[in-house]
């Protein structure tokens, strides 16, 4: 695999990563904040 494959391939995981740990925060924030309107 040449370097421009691998620098892709890093990218794309690295998007993948940042793209479920928002979506976990966002969850979380929700959970919370239902959890605190009771």
């Amino acid at each position: 695999m040449n370097d421009e494959a691998l620098r892709e391939e890093l990218y794309l995981v690295e998007k993948i990563r940042t793209g479920a740990s928002l979506r976990e925060t966002t969850l979380k924030q929700k959970i919370a904040a239902r959890h605190d309107a009771k």
